[in-house]
């Protein structure tokens, strides 16, 4: 056997310093592939859609530029430009495009100099300077999404080192690693202590990890105390440390580090746990602040001020004594530190991106694609404009302020192509993760009207226009034995009026008779080609005024047809996805189904115009939305659910409210809904970097005489 080993042992020497050098070469890019460009701020990264300019589009001077500050990009000081600078006055604008991402494509798409040209308010020319040619549109590029799923997604903000006290770092490092100054990676002695308490043992009981070997397992491996995981802990600790300095190593750990959770959400990286725990911006921190984060990194559910406030209050105490015995902290600002009582518990808001994120991570698993399965540095874009997403989640908070209990939902999407640009699925992601916007399912009520009258018009196109005379008086329809009589929301009756007013007005007894005329069994069947219900309608009387459940998103997407000439695409919220290495695994491919004659449809979206400009929602017009608007209003039986979908020449939003617990909401739709529709739309526009305010084609009516 021995002389077996002696005449191979070159052999065998050879394959060791091959396996030796490969691996530590594999691990070395994994570093450096997992942390140079920021990349340790995420494993994946996540993209809003981009803002796109386009030419002939309403655009403001002061609206561009404040576009590209919120890009990051600054004006040009010298006569050359780079990119990311810009310069011009009123009438010419040149900016140099960066670099930027792109959702389909192996290669960034490259920097681009263009020359915007304005007249008045608008943008009336888009020039490539380096090739002189004049482009339609032209895309920036996408705005990061920051932050993280751990259970569900978690707001995160990059940190820059600079920006954190002093105080808050020495806290830190008194902690967790008071040497991490002056050793490599990792700390011999520490090391060499934990091993003989984890040979006593038996098992990991203790890690005598550095900081940097913390980053390392949190970025790159697992929290399974392994001997396994040890052995890949300790070189990828010294790799990172040659690669990188102790300042870039210290900021990517302040900005990720885990502190524990609130209500589910997990809390990430020293800013957000500033706010949460701390209830002011980490700049503001004292020594006492910094110690009762530092303290919670040893055990986050353990220490938190949150659920176990004496304990945190003991483990910042013990901080602060490390500090003081390292001679970071002089005996008289101890003594005021420990006197210090715990910050009030703050309550955080919801991540405005939790809900869409949510969907996001949902349509991804769908397609066969998860977090688990990306590497790290792979890129993720999504449909969301990150602009609107945050106006949505900011005027729902403001709005469910006062009405406690209230849930409010919101689908925004592009009615052509079915992205989805904004999405809530309640009021407070923290207090609730259900998106109800797809899986709650309510009473669709008048918001059903619209396509009661895409049924008259389709089917009978030569009986019925919306100049087409309908009853408005008591009525009595007999349903198995049972007589329903229905009435109008005010309980008044106006006699002949035509189907314009009759949707105008939400006038229930009008619609009841038209679809007697049609039959039940008629329009039901018509509306079960549309996406408002994965169940076949209901075939009652009553179906007329919306009598079958149905989800927000369902209705919305169904809307799409109105502005979209009959076509109803699928919504969605993943756009592509890139393998680290740039390669495009997943580009979204959305179908576009064709559901209504469009001679019809522009019938029912003239009135719907109607109905924002004279009817149940022209409430719209006092908000002063700039753009043009139609849409339609729902209330159900004792307002316990209201409704409005709308949309202008950019965009289909849907807007629904209630109770989950059924409760009455006091006001109908005209008074809840409409005005929440028009303060975010209100607000998306003056964010708009260009946009079409009329709708393109003109409004197509039958004025005829009524029937």
């Amino acid at each position: 056997m021995f002389g077996w080993f002696r005449k191979r042992r070159r052999s065998l020497l050879v394959w060791l310093v091959v396996l030796f050098v490969g691996g530590a070469g594999y691990l070395d890019f994994r570093v450096r592939r997992g942390f140079a460009e920021g990349a340790w701020s995420g494993r994946v990264q996540f993209w809003a859609a981009p803002v796109v300019l386009q030419s002939g589009a309403s655009l403001r001077v002061r609206g561009l530029l404040k576009l590209l500050r919120e890009h990051g990009y600054v004006e040009a000081e010298s006569s050359e430009l780079r990119p990311g600078e810009f310069r011009g006055d009123r009438e010419f604008f040149d900016v140099f495009l960066r670099a930027r991402p792109q959702a389909g494509r192996f290669a960034d798409r490259p920097a681009q100099l263009l020359r915007l040209v304005f007249r008045g308010d608008l943008l009336r020319l888009i020039r490539d300077v380096g090739t002189g040619a004049r482009l339609e549109q032209v895309a920036l590029s996408p705005l990061p999404v920051e932050g993280v799923f751990s259970g569900h997604w978690a707001p995160r903000e990059v940190l820059p080192l600079q920006d954190v006290p002093p105080v808050v770092v020495d806290a830190l490092l008194a902690a967790e690693d008071a040497h991490f100054l002056d050793h490599p990676g990792v700390n011999l002695k520490s090391m060499l202590r934990a091993m003989k308490v984890n040979w006593e043992a038996g098992r990991i009981r203790q890690g005598g990890s550095t900081l940097t070997q913390q980053f390392v397992k949190n970025h790159y491996l697992t929290q399974d105390r392994t001997f396994s995981r040890k052995l890949l802990e300790i070189p990828m600790a010294l790799l990172l440390e040659w690669r990188f300095s102790k300042e870039e190593i210290l900021e990517a750990y302040l900005g990720t580090v885990y502190l524990g959770h609130d209500r589910l959400v997990g809390v990430h990286g020293l800013a957000e746990g500033a706010r949460v725990f701390l209830g002011k911006p980490l700049s503001k921190a004292t020594a006492a602040d910094g110690a009762l984060l530092a303290g919670l990194i040893r055990a986050p559910n353990i220490y938190s001020p949150l659920r176990r406030p004496a304990r945190a209050l003991r483990r910042r105490n013990q901080v602060l004594a490390e500090m003081r015995d390292l001679g970071w902290l002089d005996d008289r600002d101890y003594l005021s530190a420990i006197q210090t009582p715990l910050p009030e518990p703050f309550r955080r808001g919801p991540s405005p991106q939790a809900f869409f994120m949510q969907d996001v991570l949902r349509e991804m698993e769908s397609v066969g694609w998860s977090l688990s399965i990306l590497g790290t540095g792979s890129e993720v874009f999504t449909t969301m404009d990150a602009s609107l997403q945050r106006i949505a989640a900011s005027e729902v908070s403001r709005f469910v302020a006062d009405r406690p209990g209230l849930e409010a939902e919101v689908v925004a999407m592009d009615a052509e192509t079915g992205a989805l640009r904004a999405l809530l699925g309640g009021s407070d992601f923290l207090n609730s993760q259900l998106d109800r916007s797809e899986r709650g399912h309510s009473p669709a009520g008048s918001i059903f009207k619209p396509f009661l009258l895409l049924a008259a018009f389709t089917l009978r196109p030569a009986e019925l226009t919306p100049e087409s005379l309908f009853l408005d008086r008591r009525l009595l329809v007999e349903v198995d034995g049972v007589v329903w009589e229905p009435t109008n929301s005010d309980g008044e009756f106006r006699g002949p009026v035509t189907l314009r007013e009759a949707l105008s007005r939400s006038l229930n007894v009008p619609m009841v008779r038209l679809a007697q005329e049609l039959g039940i069994e008629t329009v039901a069947e018509f509306a079960d080609r549309l996406p408002l219900s994965d169940a076949p309608l209901p075939r009652v009387p009553a179906l007329a005024l919306g009598s079958f459940p149905a989800s927000l998103r369902d209705i919305t997407r169904s809307y799409a047809i109105f502005p979209n000439q009959g076509r109803a695409p699928e919504p969605h919220s993943l756009l592509g996805i890139k393998a680290p290495s740039g390669a495009v695994v997943y580009a979204a491919k959305p179908g576009t189904e064709e559901m209504a004659d469009a001679a019809a449809v522009a019938e029912v979206h003239d009135l719907l115009v109607d109905v924002a400009d004279e009817g149940t929602a022209r409430a719209i017009s006092a908000m002063e939305v700039a753009s043009d608007v139609a849409g339609k209003t729902g209330t159900s039986n004792e307002s316990r659910v209201v409704w409005f979908v709308g949309y202008t020449p950019e965009l289909l939003m849907g807007i629904r409210l209630a109770y989950d617990d059924g409760r009455p909401l006091g006001a109908d739709a005209a008074r809840l809904a409409v005005p929440l529709w028009s303060r975010i739309m209100k607000r998306a526009e003056e964010g708009w970097a260009s946009h079409e305010k009329r709708f393109s084609r003109a409004r197509i009516s039958s004025r005829q005489s009524a029937q």
